[in-house]
């Protein structure tokens, strides 16, 4: 189902704010949110804006979105100089990062091709199922030429997110970035 997004992020204390609605039948949408804050995630979502079809919080979704933030780092790359954020060289085109925040720790792989552009994202991550959170593949993917420059910012901008499941993988996102807005601070010394 396409859908439309709008999504804040802060790089000092990282976090993010997203926002969606998305029509599911001639009148009928669904509105949701998914926010990283202070190390906590919390993500909402409610039929015709009044019903919760998805309520979620705790140690699994904190997870989960700190790790989404990490991979997201792709679109504003700056982010990636943080102290809460390790990196770990594997090969000459992957590399580990470790985020941790709010006694919360993740890590994933980053790689790269031979020029230097994302190719993928991959970690292990929890889904969440009716009988519990399991800990699985998580799989984001950078379409070849899915570059695109937003404000002097040459960033991936079209890509899918793939849980690699034991009964088969599921690409439950595709996305294609259309704006990005940077707020730069000037620092006056």
């Amino acid at each position: 189902m396409p859908v439309e997004v709008d999504q804040w992020f802060t790089t000092e204390k990282p976090g993010f704010l997203w926002k969606a609605e998305v029509a599911v039948a001639p009148g009928i949408s669904m509105v949701g949110r998914d926010k990283y804050k202070d190390g906590r995630g919390l993500l909402l979502i409610k039929a015709l804006g009044l019903v919760a079809v998805a309520d979620a919080n705790g140690a699994d979704v904190d997870q989960g979105t700190m790790l989404r933030y990490l991979a997201e780092i792709m679109w504003f790359p700056a982010a990636a100089l943080n102290d809460y954020i390790r990196w770990e060289e594997i090969d000459s085109l992957s590399a580990e990062a470790t985020m941790s925040n709010a006694g919360v720790t993740a890590s994933g792989i980053f790689r790269f091709d031979s020029t230097g552009d994302l190719r993928s994202f991959e970690a292990k991550r929890y889904f969440t199922r009716e009988t519990g959170s399991t800990l699985e593949d998580w799989f984001v993917q950078v379409e070849p030429d899915g570059y695109a420059e937003f404000e002097g910012v040459r960033v991936a901008a079209r890509g899918s997110v793939t849980w690699k499941l034991q009964d088969g993988d599921f690409t439950w996102f595709k996305l294609e970035i259309t704006d990005i807005r940077y707020n730069r601070r000037e620092i006056v010394r």
